[in-house]
Formats: C-alpha cells, structure tokens, sequence
C-alpha cells in the first residue's frame, strides 16, 4: 500500500469521484434566499458551516477513526442526530459514493466488508463515519483526517459558489485562503472532538438547507 501521504493527495483530489461535488451544503438555498450576497457573506457562512462540523461532524469522523468497531452505532447516531432530511440524505449519499469509490480504489479487505455489511444491512452509511473508519483503514492519523474533513467542507462550498455564479473562481481561492486558516485553527487549537461534544450549532443553515427541495430551480441536491 502506498504512504499514508501519497493516499491524502489522492483523496483530496477534486478528480477523486467521491460525489461530493453535487452538493452545495445549503448555500444554494442561503444564496436564493438572499442571505449570501457577496465575498464577506460567502466567508461567514464557510465559517459557520466549518463551525457546524466541528461539533456536529468531527465527533463522528474521530469516533470512527479511533474506533472502528463502533461504526454501526456511529452510524445510527448520525441518522438520528441529522433530522434535516435534505441534510441527512446528502450524508447517506455522499459516504455510500465515498466507501463505494474507496473500496474500488484500494481494494481493502475492511472496507470490502464494511461495503457489503452497508448492502446486506441497510445501513444508513453516513459520511463522517464512513470518512472516519476509512481515516483508519488508510492509517491516516487524526489531525490530518480532521484537516481532509474540514478541506472538503471548504473545497464543496466554494465550488458551489463558483457555479452558481455567487463569485468568481480567483476570488474563490483567496476565500479560501482565509478559510483554510479558520479550519486550521478549529484542527490545531481545539481538544481533539468525542461522541459527547455532538451538538447543533448553526440552527439558520439547517432551516434554509431544509428548503433545498423547494427552490423553484436548482443545481444541487443539498
């Protein structure tokens, strides 16, 4: 298997098919909803959202990450925790197109498994703890899983921006310089996130997400 480096470039690569390019994490619907109205609020809603992940996401990704067992119950707390349905369907498709992707890719026993317990099992196979038991399998170590997770969260909003015309591609990247060391800080400065911390913290993103499938027209799925 290759070092746990070379697999991060691979995975943060926007050729990586992990679907997550079909969502906006409910920017479209702030956007219609004329809560985004250029760069400073674009920024804002990256760092709440990134804030959002923090306590509502990371949880689980480490949880799984250092505790590969627990996956299942992992699994089944996040189905219940995302009661947005629009958010909860967006995680469910995203982990099943991510562990589908990886299982393919790295062929990986674990994960051949996990796969097909997902199929024969129904389970919900949510993203942060799909992210976090392939984190494990990948021996990709904690804070660099957090950093992948956070980048992700970034990468997805700002692309999504870019498409929907909300900014232009070059002023994307200089947002996202100022995001990345927003995320850096959320890596590096706080204590390392368990199950207990799980909490909701960004209720106005959740509202407007929940709309997604009542925008008269859209890009996106989420």
């Amino acid at each position: 298997m290759s070092s746990p480096e070379w697999l991060v470039w691979q995975i943060i690569d926007s050729a990586f098919p992990a679907g997550s390019f079909a969502h906006s994490s409910g920017l479209e619907a702030a956007w219609q909803n004329g809560r985004i109205r250029g760069e400073e609020e674009l920024l804002a809603f990256t760092e709440t959202s990134l804030e959002q992940a923090a306590n509502g996401h990371l949880p689980l990704v480490i949880s799984a990450r250092n505790d590969p067992d627990s996956f299942r119950e992992l699994d089944s707390l996040c189905d219940a925790f995302l009661s947005n349905h629009v958010a909860n369907r967006a995680s469910r498709r995203q982990g099943s197109t991510l562990l589908a992707t990886c299982e393919t890719v790295f062929q990986n026993a674990k994960l051949i498994q996990l796969r097909a317990s997902v199929l024969e099992n129904g389970l919900a196979c949510h993203l942060p703890p799909v992210f976090g038991l392939i984190s494990n399998v990948l021996n990709i170590e904690n804070q660099t899983a957090l950093r992948i997770y956070l980048y992700f969260i970034i990468r997805g909003i700002l692309s999504s921006a870019v498409r929907l015309g909300v900014i232009g591609p070059l002023r994307a990247q200089v947002i996202q310089r100022g995001a990345a060391s927003f995320a850096e800080k959320i890596a590096t400065d706080h204590p390392v996130p368990n199950i207990e911390d799980l909490a909701q913290t960004a209720p106005l993103i959740e509202a407007l997400q929940a709309n997604q499938d009542r925008l008269y027209s859209r890009l996106f799925q989420s």
